[in-house]
């Protein structure tokens, strides 16, 4: 179960999530000036990467310490459930705010 999570769960979030950061960005900080749309897309995709490369750090730093601990079929579990929640909150609280019953307000989540 861990595989099959770990394989399927992961990919479609990581190609949902930039195009969903940018929106959310752009509805945030809009202005007059015809240069700040790229400039924040910029911004975002930057960040967004930033991130996607500290976590694979991170996940080589600790996978291998948590594999000598545990061992692998422990360590397969733990990754995969930590992927299935990312990508249940991401589903309901991301995406929009679409079906997530938490209504957004100038970038701001409230119950």
């Amino acid at each position: 179960l861990g595989m099959i999570s770990i394989g399927f769960f992961p990919t479609p979030v990581w190609i949902l999530l930039l195009p969903v950061m940018q929106d959310d960005v752009l509805r945030m900080y809009q202005k007059e000036d015809p240069g700040w749309k790229r400039s924040l897309n910029d911004v975002t995709a930057g960040i967004y990467n930033s991130f996607m490369v500290l976590g694979q750090v991170v996940g080589y730093v600790i996978g291998p310490q948590l594999n000598g601990s545990v061992g692998f079929e422990v360590t397969t579990r733990v990754v995969g459930l930590m992927i299935f929640i990312q990508s249940l909150v991401f589903y309901f609280c991301g995406m929009g705010g679409k079906i997530c019953p938490l209504k957004r307000e100038r970038g701001m989540v409230r119950m």
